[in-house]
This record gives C-alpha cells, structure tokens and sequence, in this order.
C-alpha cells in the first residue's frame, strides 16, 4: 500500500469506531479481516497512525476547534500529520484508495500548530477536560510527568508459564524463537520483548509457553500469594490472565473459580486454559441478579478472592488512548457504585484469615482508596494488610523482584514510577466472621 492509502485506511478506522461506539482495537481487526490484502507491514504501520493519532487528539481537538473545526477522523488524522511535520498535499490528493483533497474549510487545519502553542494543560497533556480535578488529586506535582508517560507507546511483556517448565528451559525456548528480551520490571516471571514481532502466531505461544501480559498486572496476580492446595477465586476474571497466572503459582492443584458476568469472556478463558495446560480452573458465569444462591453457599470458605473490578480504564490509557475520549463522569460514577456493590458481594466469600485483593488498572482516587474506606467502615471484620508485608511474602516466593515500590498500605503501579500499567492493590484479611 502506498502511503496515502494507509492514511485512508486509519481515517475509515477512526471514523468507524466513533460512528458505532466501538473500542478501536476491534474495528481495526474486522478492518482487517474484512480487507485481507492488507499486509502485515501495512497493518503495522495504519495501526501506528491510528494510535498516534489517539494519543494526540485532545491536542488536536482544541486547536480544530480555534481555527471554528468541528473534529472529524479525517481532520484529526491531518491534524497528526501535522505535528509530524508531513505536507498534507501529498497524501490528501484524491488519487486512487488516498484521502480526498482538503475542500476551502477544512484547509484552516493547517493553520493549528500556531494555535497549539497557547492550548491549556489539559489539551496539552491530552486528557479530557472534566478529569483535570480527579488527575491533579491522583499525581499532584508529577501531573506532567505522570500524563506524558501514559501517553507514550506501551511495551510488550510477557508472563512466562511455569506449569510448561522451569523458568531457565522456558526462556531457552523463547531465546530459540527469537524472543529477546528481558526482565520485566519487578515481576520475576515476566520478560520485556525488544523485539515482539507477531507473537500469536509462534509456536511457543500456540504450546502455551507464555502469555502476553503487562508486568503491572503480573504483579497484581504475584501478591494474591496464591499456593498450591487452596480455594481461590478470581470474581471478575474476564479472558483469565490473572486466573492463568494464580493456576501457575498454585501449580493446578487446589480449586481455583473463575468467574464473571459476560460469557464470551468465559468462552474465551477456557481456550486459554486448555492451551497453557491448566486443569484447576472452573468457570463460572455469574447471574446479574443480586441473591446468588452459589455465593450463599461458599460463604466465607475461600482462602483468596481476587477482585479485579470493572473500572475507568484511566491506568492503560497509553495501550487504550480511545478510551479517554468516550469516558465521562457520569460513566464513573456508575463504575464506582458497581465496584462497591461487587466488593460487599464478593467479600461474603472470604473466610476467617483468608485475604480479599481488591485491584483496579485505574489511577483515580475514586476507584481506589476511597472505596476501601467506605467498604472497610461497613465492614468492622476486615484488615488493610500492609503491601510492604505482602511483598516480602512474594519475595519468598520469588514471583517478585526488588524492593517494594510502595511505602503506604495501599500499592499503586504507574508507567512514571514503576514502568508499569497504571494499577491499584490493597489486600484485605478477614479478621472476624460475618456473624460476628
């Protein structure tokens, strides 16, 4: 494909994804399937427009609108061109499969990168306007720092799975396939890829050698100490990476539930665990009604719950940017009420000693410490276990490496702290029965 006709193509997959309200990794696959002459270098290079194109558009939307722009796929796509330094004539000519020529109203976009000089911080730094608040109170002095740093291009890590071998003959595997990394930061499992290429399409992979996961949420599955033998539950499992990683700490023995309410997700959990060789997992779809007779009947016999709640999203905005823009405030308060209603169910299933590990990949306040705090004046039988007692735990167990990033009781993950996805972790005990 020449280069126009890349451009096109990020524009019709832009443009798509807003149209219906779609997360833009899955209207860039049917995109895909749907045009199958399109080549792997090609792909890569209209999903590096699109993302750019992503991380930029508070940016480019406030200076569409002082040039009296209303915002279109194309015109932020021109606008990413822009601040890359590209003639727009080149690419938006009209020719076969290139963008149509900019028609007299559009051509004020080229006037935006004077305008971009004087943005306020907010379009600066690419966020939405209403979050401003909720940021400042997350990162304070290191706002710049922290934003920038979710904005920038997300690496590749990897979990290597142990139930398939030692970590040392998994890794010569990998190194024999090409993979070339190294270790992730903190997690001791984890290998950070220099060069990905197409993972999903390796043998290793297909033999269930490693999963591709971040090491933030690596480290969130490590600190459940999960071990062999006990009853652990994933309460929000979704597709199961942090289900395959508890499998692999308790080496498929002891009964490992998987649950959630969406049950492709479900569909899709079981095809990753038959292909890394799990056999402890069973998965169950949860009803959406609030009396679930099978939660009455586990009351208080789980050694570990694990409750990696639905939430903003707001801590891998740089592999999700498309997710910044649609979400809005009403939108997170219903998060936070779901979240709480989850944390007082799912809490019912921890007995006496076990842990409740409550985790969000989100970095606003909101979804994190204040909702431990209102869950723990309603519920007088529960303990903050401090994190820095929980990591030395999994130093033992080396799933973890190096000191612990975190002072306080709580442990948030940030990609300007710990080169991690944005992540939140307390981990709770149950100090008392329910009854009591």
């Amino acid at each position: 494909m020449q280069p126009y006709a890349q451009t096109q193509a990020a524009i019709e997959i832009l443009a798509e994804a807003e149209e219906i309200s779609r997360p833009v990794d899955r209207v860039m696959s049917f995109y895909f399937r749907n045009n199958r002459y399109i080549g792997s270098k090609d792909k890569k290079a209209i999903a590096e427009q699109v993302y750019s194109t992503l991380r930029q558009q508070g940016l480019i939307d406030w200076a569409l609108q002082q040039v009296e722009l209303q915002p279109t796929a194309r015109l932020r796509v021109a606008g990413q061109m822009l601040l890359e330094g590209q003639d727009l004539s080149q690419t938006f000519h009209g020719e076969r499969f290139a963008p149509r020529p900019l028609n007299g109203t559009e051509k004020a976009v080229e006037g935006i990168l004077e305008k971009m000089e004087h943005a306020p911080t907010y379009a600066k730094l690419n966020y939405p306007a209403w979050a401003g608040k909720l940021l400042l109170k997350a990162f304070d002095e290191r706002l710049h720092e922290a934003m920038e740093a979710l904005n920038e291009q997300a690496p590749t890590d990897i979990r290597m799975n142990l139930l398939k071998g030692k970590k040392d003959r998994v890794a010569m595997i990998l190194a024999d396939d090409g993979l070339e990394g190294e270790v992730t930061p903190l997690s001791a499992n984890g290998v950070r890829l220099s060069n990905p290429g197409n993972l999903f399409g390796m043998q290793a992979f297909r033999d269930g050698l490693f999963e591709v996961q971040d090491a933030g949420s690596q480290i969130i599955a490590a600190l459940c100490l999960a071990q062999p033998g006990m009853k652990v539950t994933d309460y929000c499992a979704g597709a199961g990476g942090k289900t395959l990683a508890l499998a692999a700490a308790m080496d498929n023995k002891g009964m490992l539930i998987a649950g959630d309410i969406i049950e492709p997700k479900i569909g899709e959990l079981k095809k990753r665990l038959r292909r890394a060789g799990v056999d402890n997992v069973q998965t169950q779809v949860w009803p959406i009604e609030t009396k679930n007779t099978w939660l009455k009947r586990r009351k208080q016999t789980q050694d570990i719950v694990l409750l990696d709640v639905p939430c903003s999203g707001s801590g891998v905005w740089r592999r999700n940017p498309d997710a910044k823009w649609v979400l809005t405030q009403e939108r997170l308060d219903e998060l936070c009420e779901i979240q709480q209603s989850i944390l007082q169910q799912a809490s019912a299933l921890v007995a006496k000693g076990g842990r409740l590990v409550y985790a969000t990949c989100s970095v606003f306040e909101e979804e994190n410490e204040a909702q431990i705090e209102r869950f723990l004046s309603e519920n007088k039988g529960f303990k903050i276990i401090p994190v820095a007692e929980v990591w030395a735990e999994a130093l033992k167990a080396e799933t973890v490496h190096g000191r612990c990033p975190v002072s306080g009781p709580m442990m948030r993950l940030a990609p300007h702290t710990t080169k991690t996805d944005g992540f939140f972790l307390t981990v709770l005990e149950r100090t008392e029965d329910e009854s009591n």
